[in-house]
């Protein structure tokens, strides 16, 4: 991130980051999760005032993705059904999973998803690391599409102004 980012996206950056390289995983996911919603609150509809499952996975379509060499390619309806699993249960399984309508997905800490359907259609072995990263990198696509966009701009920058941010204080 840069000067020019707003603050809130590098607070949400350097959050994620912080977490992660201090080896709590969860928290990194949680907190990833929770980001994704807070990106999507800024794409949706003008009058629309709560982030909803479209909203989450129509942002994770639009702007984030897994390098291409990687077996799987995100989905948006499985990272909802992964945020729902993890934010709501502590578990990697939601009424979507269950329901077959979405992938299971199970962590690790090291390089590189791994999912083969022939072994297992349904679950997918999700880095942790590399979904931090590659969300990372969709929140600079997303900065990019802002400035380009008079209209996204327009509306997510109205809506930045009521986002949670930290109010030094000094003594």
């Amino acid at each position: 991130m840069n000067d020019e980012t707003p603050r809130f996206l590098k607070d949400i950056g350097d959050s994620i980051m912080s977490t992660l390289k201090n080896g709590h995983l969860v928290a990194s996911l949680i907190l990833t999760y929770s980001a994704i919603d807070c990106m999507a609150s800024l794409i949706m509809p003008e009058d629309q005032k709560d982030v909803k499952g479209e909203d989450f996975q129509k942002w994770v379509h639009t702007y984030m993705k897994a390098h291409q060499d990687q077996p799987y390619q995100y989905r948006g309806i499985d990272l909802w059904g992964a945020r729902c699993g993890l934010v709501h249960r502590y578990s990697p399984y939601s009424n979507l999973s269950e329901r077959k309508e979405c992938k299971v997905f199970q962590y690790h800490n090291g390089g590189g998803h791994r999912y083969d359907p022939s072994i297992n259609e349904d679950v997918v072995l999700v880095s942790a690391p590399d979904l931090v990263r590659d969300f990372y990198g969709a929140m600079m696509v997303f900065i990019e599409a802002m400035m380009i966009d008079n209209g996204l701009f327009a509306r997510a920058n109205s809506r930045m102004k009521t986002l949670f941010q930290m109010a030094p204080i000094t003594d």
